[in-house]
């Protein structure tokens, strides 16, 4: 598992601190997918935490939960105040910033499991480290305010995407963490 993780911690080279999304473990070269060009999925680097802490906690190597710990710091810093981050994350540049061209908000595709690990990280930390539950509470209020919306003339509850500060009126892709 370590042997990975070294090999994997490749990918934090990154000018932005936000990782790569891919590393060849071989050469230990890191860069986004061509679709990708020089922006980062939400999800995938938020869902990097829970793994690499334990791995630091059962090597006593604090580098692995340091990197992904980073990631959050970033990523505190880019959330706004509703707290929904766009799913996509431009990491080729010396700060990470958000990609301006699509502004999507989702809780399905690229960007559910980044508020799911809000919460995992929160709970794996002994629910100490506030900051993580704090950027879930400001999320699921932002979800409340700007998201869920109610089909007519059913009533029933859905969560919408959000383009360009507009809803999209489509329901997110299997919103897991709700």
């Amino acid at each position: 598992a370590e042997d990975l993780a070294k090999r994997l911690m490749k990918a934090f080279d990154s000018p932005s601190g936000i990782p790569f999304g891919r590393v060849n473990l071989k050469t230990g070269q890191s860069n986004n997918a061509g679709w990708m060009k020089n922006r980062a999925s939400l999800a995938e680097v938020a869902t990097l935490q829970v793994e690499f802490r334990y791995l630091s906690a059962a090597t006593g190597k604090q580098e692995y939960a340091q990197a992904v710990e980073r990631i959050f710091q970033l990523i505190e810093y880019l959330q706004p105040d509703d707290g929904l981050i766009p799913i996509y994350i431009e990491n080729s540049g010396t700060n990470p910033v958000i990609w301006k061209k699509v502004q999507r908000i989702s809780l399905g595709s690229h960007g559910d499991s980044a508020y799911e690990y809000m919460l995992k990280i929160w709970l794996q930390g002994g629910r100490r480290e506030i900051v993580y539950r704090q950027m879930y509470d400001k999320a699921v209020s932002g979800l409340h305010q700007h998201l869920l919306f109610y089909s007519r003339p059913s009533g029933l509850a859905y969560v919408a995407q959000r383009q360009q500060s507009k809803p999209s009126g489509k329901p997110a892709t299997a919103p897991i963490f709700l």
